[in-house]
């Protein structure tokens, strides 16, 4: 699909902005930018040409994951996650040096084992092999006499977040999950998470959601009061990407004849 770009140059440069403070790692910086704005007012395009400027200009080169959430596969919890993990496999870095199960099973069983069965190139001996860990964590949740929901939301959501630093000790990661008002529950239950959690240590890991405004208020309205929550603490940076104005859309029909 090709994309237009116009009328959206500030836009850009407050992403690049961002984008060159946790690069960086510039003190009290937000790791989570969002983009709102209404269906058709240029929110992908926005981020296909930043996508596409970060894997120009900037070296070493990022780790660019882009993803959408689709209406039909809010039954499948972390889909875009799943889809994350597998394209930053295919780009280089940590995940694409793991080239036989054995070193699987001792990395990313260390870092993440719950996502372990999910990911492309994880085979029932390695899923199997880390069943034991998996034995070894509920006999300590026993023990504690946490809730069973509780664990297994906290491990989850944690391991993730690890396994992504982990990603990023090489090179900055680009995290970009289109499309929010679609969302499901643990998809947005995790990107808030990430976004909460990562502040807390020097990473350069960048974050990116979009939504579109209203269908956002009715159809997800739990991660827009997360996101809203998150921007009072000063954790995220909210871009409101205006409707195209007539000079915008001449613009846009200018580049489209060329």
């Amino acid at each position: 699909m090709e994309y237009l770009f116009a009328g959206r140059e500030k836009e850009l440069q407050k992403m690049e902005l961002f984008y060159r403070a946790i690069e960086n790692q510039t003190p009290h910086t937000s790791n989570l930018l969002i983009l709102e704005g209404e269906a058709g007012s240029g929110k992908s395009s926005l981020i296909k040409h930043f996508t596409n400027t970060l894997k120009t200009l900037h070296h070493p080169q990022p780790l660019i994951g882009v993803v959408s959430c689709e209406l039909f596969s809010r039954e499948s919890s972390f889909l875009p996650f799943f889809q994350l993990l597998d394209i930053y496999r295919s780009q280089g870095g940590f995940l694409s040096r793991i080239s036989n199960l054995e070193q699987f099973n001792r990395v990313v069983g260390e870092v993440a084992p719950a996502w372990l069965k999910m990911l492309p190139i994880v085979g029932n001996a390695v899923a199997e092999t880390v069943a034991t860990i998996r034995n070894n964590q509920e006999n300590r949740y026993k023990q504690n006499n946490f809730a069973p929901s509780q664990l297994l939301d906290t491990d989850v959501y944690n391991q993730f977040l690890k396994l992504l630093r982990k990603i990023s000790e090489g090179n900055p990661v680009v995290l970009v999950i289109d499309d929010l008002q679609w969302a499901d529950d643990e998809t947005g239950h995790l990107f808030s998470y990430i976004a909460r959690k990562l502040p807390e240590t020097n990473n350069k890991i960048a974050l990116i959601g979009a939504y579109r405004s209203y269908d956002m208020k009715s159809d997800n309205k739990n991660l827009l009061d997360a996101f809203t929550d998150l921007e009072k603490r000063k954790e995220a940076i909210t871009l409101k990407i205006p409707p195209f104005t007539v000079e915008d859309i001449s613009s846009l029909l200018n580049t489209f004849a060329n």
